[in-house]
């Protein structure tokens, strides 16, 4: 237990090792340093007094990043030490400061590694806009956390126009009364069509809306009306419905073949 040759030995090759070691090793520099370097889950077993110096901590986190959890709370509010652990893991966010879990670069640099972070994360980072776009524009599953989290974002009209410009699919989140506004869903569907299918009914009828989805992608003409199809002679359409019945089966035609081409807005 006190022997210092026998304990730095025994703890390069089984960090926890330091457990068993007297007090006085378990504050010996040296000696833990070797042993978080070799595992470093074992800084729990340090002192006190090496949980609250950086270097150890840092090349504990460097091994395990779970190992933040086992630095003092003063270094849990250390910027350098909570990046150099939610770069390797990113649900390690949880166990830092709470102003931490508001820095936005330490909250996207941890759901960018991993999304599940997202929980790690202060709930009101979600009610800012800016933060939000740069969270989704990095996965967009993190959109339906960020609609539940904060709603009244996903109402504000700036914001959801300029999301569904990035991702249009992110229609799906908007707010019931933005699924209705004419250029939001425009816009959703010109950068996505599929995202016809989250607008507002009436917009799959709509022949200006209907045409821009179908023109992004084909796949489209799934949701848009079928009277709204047979006027743009799409498939869906009954003329289609009946070709279908003749052999050989006719090939999908593209928007091309449609004869389609964008319809100018003639709204004011």
């Amino acid at each position: 237990r006190d022997d210092r040759g026998f304990a730095l030995a025994a703890v390069e090759c089984q960090g926890d090792v330091l457990l068993f070691l007297s007090p006085a090793l378990q504050d010996a520099r040296e000696v833990v340093s070797a042993a978080v370097m070799q595992n470093g889950l074992s800084l729990r077993h340090a002192s006190a007094a090496m949980a609250e110096d950086l270097s150890i901590c840092l090349a504990a986190v460097k091994n395990n990043a779970a190992a933040l959890r086992y630095a003092s709370a003063t270094l849990r509010g250390n910027r350098r030490l909570v990046l150099a652990a939610v770069r390797q893991d990113g649900t390690q966010l949880k166990y830092a400061c709470p102003s931490l879990r508001k820095d936005t670069e330490l909250c996207l640099a941890a759901l960018a590694q991993n999304t599940e972070s997202r929980t790690g994360t202060s709930l009101e980072m979600w009610s800012k806009s800016d933060f939000v776009k740069r969270a989704v524009s990095t996965d967009r599953t993190l959109a339906g956390f960020a609609q539940k989290a904060c709603p009244e974002l996903w109402g504000n009209r700036k914001f959801v126009l300029d999301v569904v410009k990035q991702d249009g699919s992110l229609l799906e989140y908007a707010s019931k009364t933005l699924r209705q506004d004419h250029e939001i869903v425009l816009e959703a569907v010109r950068q996505n069509g599929i995202s016809l299918k989250w607008a507002d009914p009436c917009y799959k009828s709509d022949v200006e809306i209907v045409s821009e989805a179908i023109l992004e992608n084909e796949a489209a003409c799934e949701f848009a009306n079928s009277k709204t199809l047979g006027f743009l002679g799409c498939p869906g359409s009954s003329q289609w419905e009946c070709a279908l019945q003749t052999k050989p089966r006719p090939a999908m035609p593209t928007a091309k073949k449609f004869g389609m081409c964008r319809i100018p807005s003639v709204r004011t």
